[in-house]
């Protein structure tokens, strides 16, 4: 038996697109730093170089470089596929197109971007149901088989105290996604990260980014 639902996966539609649309702004997370990167560093700080300008090669607009800071995933993580290489979105077996993840830590009202090879850590949540798109409308259909198991090696989204919807929902290394009732434990840790409301990006000259102008089209 299969039952129909949509409140299921809606949190996680949500993030989903919120993260997909900010990232299309053109934002470049710095490689990790190198020994070599250390030393040209200011020695008396430590601190690694700044990052570079954003991927349309605009400076921002006030001047200053994005803070990079470290987050514990604890509540969202999302890998991001780079567009610009025109490869196919579906992150299943294919991850060479990955270069951005978003992460969302609890207490933070603000998610942030970060390189994705920054990243560690996979959560594992129990009693979980697979999600199934169904082709004839646009329902999700959740699978009566419980798993009693899935490491999220893709995606997962939390539920925080104040979500009436108690289902976590969590995305496997074969891009299949599931409705876990169980408890979930662990979360990614990424080390070079941007907050997304750093003022550092905040580009008015710039306008919309094409993936919010484009919303809705169908694109």
């Amino acid at each position: 038996m299969m039952i129909n639902t949509v409140a299921a996966a809606t949190s996680f539609i949500l993030l989903n697109l919120a993260l997909t649309v900010s990232a299309d702004a053109g934002l470049s997370i710095p490689p990790p730093v190198t020994e070599g990167a250390k030393n040209a560093t200011n020695s008396s700080s430590g601190t690694p170089p700044p990052p570079g300008p954003p991927t349309n090669n605009t400076p921002p607009a006030n001047g200053t470089d994005p803070k990079i800071i470290s987050m514990a995933c604890t509540q969202a993580f999302l890998l991001l596929p780079d567009d610009s290489t025109g490869a196919d979105n579906s992150t299943a077996g294919n991850t060479a197109n990955i270069t951005e993840a978003g992460c969302k830590a609890f207490d933070t009202p603000e998610g942030a971007y970060c390189q994705a090879e920054s990243c560690s850590g996979l959560p594992t949540c129990s009693s979980c149901n697979l999600l199934i798109p169904d082709p004839k409308s646009n329902d999700t259909i959740v699978s009566n088989t419980t798993v009693p198991s899935v490491q999220c090696a893709s995606d997962y989204f939390f539920p925080d105290h104040n979500d009436t919807n108690r289902q976590s929902l969590c995305t496997d290394a074969k891009d299949q996604s599931y409705s876990c009732t169980g408890t979930c434990t662990g979360f990614a840790t990424c080390q070079f990260c941007i907050m997304m409301n750093d003022t550092a990006l905040n580009d008015p000259a710039a306008g919309a980014p094409p993936a919010a102008a484009n919303n809705g089209t169908g694109k």
